[in-house]
């Protein structure tokens, strides 16, 4: 049983096989790794600011950064905006940010979030619900890398 919604309304318990989760590990990682040839023998810093607790966490964060050797960078509260900034300013070495809209968003719309410089994010990955187009559009702007 895996817990899927809580982005998207209350959270509800989802059945999911191993071979459902692994199959979008592996959709994931297909994904990733044009991005990731620039980086062939360093290990991967992903960030993870999602409660583990849930799909998308669990198979962006945790499986596939133990497929890929990573570093899990956690958040503890990624809801403490102007702390995770801090964090950000403190460790720019982040690769991978797996992200919901809730968090770009309010990342994106807070003025010292401009100032962060995060010069080896290879990837973003939105999940949870679709990211707005516009909040898309100013993460790009800010960052460089699209989500």
């Amino acid at each position: 049983m895996q817990y899927a919604g809580g982005t998207t309304g209350v959270s509800k318990g989802a059945v999911l096989l191993q071979h459902n989760i692994l199959s979008n590990v592996l959709q994931i990682e297909h994904w990733l790794n044009p991005a990731l040839k620039s980086l062939p023998d360093q290990q991967l810093v992903f960030l993870c600011a999602l409660p583990l607790t849930h799909i998308f966490a669990r198979t962006a964060c945790a499986i596939l950064g133990l497929a890929k050797s990573g570093l899990l960078a956690m958040v503890a509260n990624p809801r403490d905006i102007s702390g995770f900034i801090k964090l950000l300013e403190k460790h720019p070495n982040i690769n991978i940010f797996p992200g919901v809209k809730t968090l770009f968003h309010a990342l994106i719309h807070r003025p010292e979030f401009k100032k962060i410089q995060l010069p080896n994010l290879l990837v973003t990955i939105g999940g949870g619900m679709a990211v707005h187009k516009k909040t898309a559009d100013h993460w790009h702007a800010l960052t460089g890398v699209p989500i």
